[in-house]
Parts: structure tokens; sequence; C-alpha cells
């Protein structure tokens, strides 16, 4: 592996390992429990609506990104298809890195559709036509199926032997686990009209 390639695959684990803990803290807080949820909407809930939305948005953002194509000129993308455009042939023929990005790609596609059309641009003039319908287990795959290929790609250059250790989040204390546990004690109760709404 070139420094260039390693590069490009050093910071696409660095955004897969930033994307899984996002993803973690979205299912800690709102994929856990009707009880969970409760307890957010109890204690702030347009505070935890946006929290919602602003997680999910940025999953969605960072998946589509990870499968863009590799752009041209100035216009550079950091994806899996650079990654794949930049190394040799019979490496990436030996783990079918091509077969594998067109899965990654066709999972990828209702997320690229709500990024194109609501998040990032508000195409205004698609806007009769529905998205797709979301679930956190298509997203949970394609989470898996990226960090999958990038593994593969890491043990044919280095062996398989550490390659789920890419992945492990190192730093920082306090997720969505501990927010919940915290809220538990401090005892929420559901704020009163005048509290949300104000005299």
């Amino acid at each position: 592996m070139t420094q260039e390639v390693k590069d490009v695959f050093d910071e696409l684990v660095a955004q897969v390992k930033y994307l899984r803990l996002r993803w973690k803290m979205y299912n800690q807080l709102y994929g856990t429990s009707e009880e969970r949820v409760d307890l957010l909407n109890r204690a702030a809930p347009l505070f935890f609506e946006v929290v919602e939305q602003e997680l999910r948005y940025s999953v969605i953002l960072t998946l589509s990104q990870l499968t863009d194509d590799v752009g041209k000129g100035k216009n550079q993308c950091l994806s899996i298809k650079r990654l794949r455009n930049m190394m040799d042939e019979s490496p990436r023929d030996s783990i079918g890195i091509d077969d594998k990005i067109n899965v990654v790609d066709g999972l990828i596609k209702p997320l690229r559709d709500h990024r194109n059309r609501r998040i990032a641009h508000n195409d205004w003039g698609k806007r009769e036509r529905e998205l797709p319908d979301l679930c956190r287990a298509d997203i949970t795959n394609a989470i898996a199926k990226v960090q999958q290929l990038l593994e593969e790609v890491h043990g044919l250059y280095f062996g398989s032997g550490h390659a789920s250790m890419l992945f492990k989040w190192r730093g920082g204390y306090g997720d969505g686990d501990l927010l919940i546990k915290n809220l538990e004690r401090s005892n929420c109760e559901a704020p009163t009209m005048k509290e949300l709404y104000g005299p």
C-alpha cells in the first residue's frame, strides 16, 4: 500500500469510526425503547427532537459522502470509490471490491435520495415526489458493509488479525446510555404548558 493510498484509507477509517459512534448514540437514545424516548420528551422535547434529526441527517450525509463518485479536477471526493481507483488492479480484484461497492451503492441509494433532496439541496422541483422510507436496520446494514469493505482492504495489505480493532472508539466518556442514566436519576417530569410556551 503506497503512502497516498494509506492516507486515503486512514481518513476513510476515521470517518467510519466517527460515523459508527454517532449511529450508536442515535440508537442508544432513540432506538432502544419507547421509555427512553418518553424520558427525552419529558426532559426537553424540542431539544431532543433537534438532536434526533441532526444525528440522523449527519449519518445520512456521511454515508452518502463515503460512497460519492471520485469527482474531477479540484473537486476530488474522499470516498471508497477513490480508494478503489487508487489500488492496484490485482489486489482490488482479489477481494471483489467492485461488487462490494455496487452492493453498498444499492444500500445507500435511498439515503442518497434523502441527502440530495432534503438535507443537502432542498430540491424544490422534486418536492412532490415521495422519498423512500428509511429504517434503522437499513442504515445499520449500510454502515456494516462499508466497514466490512475497509476491513477487507486492511486484511489484504496488513493481514486480517487486527482489522476489527480499526473501528474501536478510543476516547471520550459519556454516550447516550450515560445521558439516559443521568436523566433517570434527575427524575424528569413533563414540562408544564407555561414552561413550554411562557406566560
